[in-house]
């Protein structure tokens, strides 16, 4: 099961037999960031960069599910493609909403 979710994620994200790691992303008005993290206490720590870029260049579409919201991010430009998952069954105040909504084009808010 990691292994296809590995899979899916492209690379973002690689979670070992006894590791959980997860893919952050910032997004700015013109550029998307990814970076693996992995849990340090009650926080997570960024371990490296491993992507970015323009939001010109992405196309994003997100399936909203019962706990998680999935995220597929294409790269035009590479045709690389990526499978995430946003997890949303805590709500994180809200912070998981305002998330995916900014993940939306800009000329579509």
């Amino acid at each position: 099961m990691r292994k296809a979710a590995n899979k899916k994620a492209g690379g973002l994200a690689k979670q070992g037999a006894f590791s959980t790691r997860m893919a952050v992303l910032a997004i700015t008005d013109g550029k998307v960031y990814a970076f693996n993290a992995k849990p340090s206490g009650r926080q997570w720590k960024i371990m490296d960069t491993v992507g970015e870029w323009q939001r010109s260049d992405l196309d994003i579409t997100t399936t909203k599910n019962k706990l998680s919201t999935k995220v597929v991010v294409d790269v035009k430009s590479t045709g690389d493609h990526y499978e995430l998952e946003a997890t949303t069954i805590m709500r994180s105040g809200g912070f998981t909403d305002a998330f995916l909504a900014a993940l939306d084009p800009p000329a579509t808010r």
